[in-house]
């Protein structure tokens, strides 16, 4: 009986790249298996962050159009101020007793002089738009801290 170290190599070597090469196909089946996982997850978060957005950019449609329908108002209530002082001035520039216009006191609205009224409708205002303005960006920005 005599022993054949050749086959027995043979079958060695043969048995060795086998274990390598079914060694390296279950890490590159690993690595295809696990990138997809993470392909998904970021997926995920991008359809998460999209969402997001779309909702912001509602909400801002919507702040936007709360504000137009604002400044409407204002605009209307402004005309309708302007017509008044136009049907007030010449009872402003001239008395109803003929008395000339430097005469008679200047008119009042709420107590306070026309151009100091105006002031503080103007400034009423502003103050309004601003305040809204910094509500709906803290209602905005509070979801994105979370």
């Amino acid at each position: 009986m005599s022993i054949d170290f050749g086959k027995i190599v043979t079958n060695a070597v043969s048995a060795l790249v086998t274990a390598v090469f079914v060694g390296a196909a279950v890490i590159v089946w690993d690595a295809a298996t696990t990138i997809d996982s993470r392909i998904d997850a970021a997926n995920d978060g991008l359809e998460s962050a999209n969402r997001r957005l779309e909702e912001q950019q509602s909400e801002l449609i919507a702040t936007q159009d709360t504000i137009v329908e604002q400044i409407t108002e204002n605009a209307a209530q402004l005309e309708l101020l302007a017509k008044s002082v136009a049907r007030l001035a010449p009872h402003a520039l001239a008395g109803d007793d003929g008395s000339a216009a430097g005469e008679r006191e200047p008119v009042r609205i709420d107590g306070r002089a026309l151009e100091q009224w105006k002031l503080d409708e103007r400034t009423r205002l502003k103050r309004g738009i601003d305040l809204q303005k910094i509500e709906g960006l803290r209602e905005r920005v509070e979801p994105l801290g979370d």
